[in-house]
C-alpha cells in the first residue's frame, strides 16, 4: 500500500521577499583598526621602475 502526504505549511512563516530586504548584521572594525589602515595608506608610496614593475616604499 502506497501512502502520500503533503508537507505541513506554516502560514506564519515570513515570505522570501520579506527576509531578502533585511540586511545581515556584520561586525565592524574598531576605530583603532581603521586609523591604522589609513595611516599606513598615507605613508605608502608606489613608484615606477625601469628594472622591475613597481617599487613600494613606506615613508615613515
Amino acid at each position: 500500500m502506497i501512502t502520500t502526504s503533503t508537507p505541513v505549511l506554516d502560514f506564519t512563516e515570513k515570505k522570501q521577499s520579506e527576509t531578502e530586504n533585511q540586511l545581515p548584521q556584520f561586525a565592524e572594525p574598531s576605530a583603532k583598526t581603521i586609523e591604522a589602515i589609513l595611516n599606513f595608506s598615507r605613508n605608502l608610496e608606489v613608484k615606477k621602475s625601469d628594472l622591475i614593475e613597481n617599487i613600494e616604499l613606506i615613508k615613515s
